[in-house]
């Protein structure tokens, strides 16, 4: 029998055995710590995400195959320019012709508007017929054709007008030759002569080159600068310098430079007989187009005695014999449509 330990110790042996039995206890708490914490560790593996069913494709009804797909919209047509010369209107006063000179500052000797004359019979049995002129703006146009620069020197412009930038003309005068109509003129040297003379008009005026002095030297003295507004566009007609001193060919715009501002070709506007109306061709309710339904249209191809084929936007309508038929058509002069 054992005897007891003062503050209530036991013997060697027994206190051996409880340490035994302490440490049994400790390892086994450490263990079951250590899986806990490899557990926490440890990935789970991902759930398979399921495959989805391929949706049906519902199929057509024999009404819905027949149903036809709807056709886009038509897109509107674009402004084609054009004029209609009324020759029963036409007095052959030429204020067209002066017009055009005072816009586009046109040299002597030069006409963009212009005039052909027919005289028939012998005195005093004659006729008169006079047909205006002026480049025809063809949709077929022979002078753009030839133009080996064509795009740049000779293009379409707004309105399907046929347009020239001056500073891209070479001079070859290919499309001088090729206009059947011959409406374009070439500018070669110096122009406006005549105001750097010393000649006096008359007595107690000025001399031209006076006049010139007076307003700094420029010729002609008058200038218009809406022709300024224009890429390859001047208020004056050539002299040959620069890229040019072989000359430029030059020739009617239908006063583009007015035009794209709302405004009629000068000689339309000049007109005192309303003989001359403008508009859209492509427009159904154009003032060209009302004429053009109740008159025969023909080109002026028909005085040079050939069809040339180039479809010219310019038309004459009626002849001139004097009678009341010459009555106004109720249309004035026509419309200027929005250009892009």
């Amino acid at each position: 029998m054992s005897k007891s330990k003062p503050n209530g110790e036991t013997d060697g042996e027994e206190s051996r055995g409880t340490i035994r039995r302490l440490a049994a206890i400790g390892g086994a708490a450490v263990g079951t710590a250590s899986a806990g914490c490899l557990g926490f560790f440890e990935e789970e593996e991902p759930e398979p995400t399921p495959t989805p069913e391929p949706e049906e494709t519902p199929t057509p009804t024999p009404e819905e195959e027949e149903t036809p797909t709807p056709e886009p919209p038509e897109e509107e047509p674009d402004v084609e320019l054009g004029m209609v010369i009324d020759l029963q209107r036409c007095s052959g006063c030429q204020a067209c012709n002066i017009a055009c000179k005072n816009e586009n500052n046109v040299q002597e000797g030069f006409a963009w508007s212009d005039r052909i004359t027919v005289t028939d019979g012998e005195f005093p049995d004659t006729s008169y017929e006079f047909i205006p002129t002026l480049c025809n703006h063809c949709e077929d146009a022979p002078c753009i054709d030839v133009c080996p620069v064509a795009g740049d020197a000779l293009y379409k412009g707004p309105g399907g007008i046929t347009m020239q930038n001056r500073d891209e003309c070479i001079g070859c005068q290919q499309c001088v030759g090729a206009c059947p109509y011959n409406k374009i003129e070439f500018s070669q040297g110096e122009q406006y002569d005549f105001w750097r003379g010393d000649e006096r008009v008359m007595a107690g005026t000025a001399t031209p080159r006076e006049v010139t002095e007076q307003v700094g030297d420029y010729v002609p003295p008058y200038q218009n600068p809406s022709r300024d507004s224009l890429e390859g566009h001047y208020a004056d007609r050539a002299d040959a310098d620069g890229a040019m001193d072989s000359g430029v060919a030059e020739k009617c715009e239908f006063c583009v430079s007015r035009v794209t501002q709302g405004e009629l070709p000068a000689c339309v506007e000049a007109c005192p007989c309303d003989a001359r109306i403008f508009g859209d061709l492509n427009d159904p309710d154009s003032s060209v187009s009302h004429v053009l339904e109740e008159h025969d249209g023909r080109f002026v191809d028909e005085w040079y005695g050939e069809d040339f084929g180039t479809e010219p936007k310019v038309q004459y309508i009626r002849e001139f014999d004097g009678s009341d038929a010459g009555e106004p058509l109720g249309v004035g002069k026509g419309e200027v449509p929005e250009l892009d």
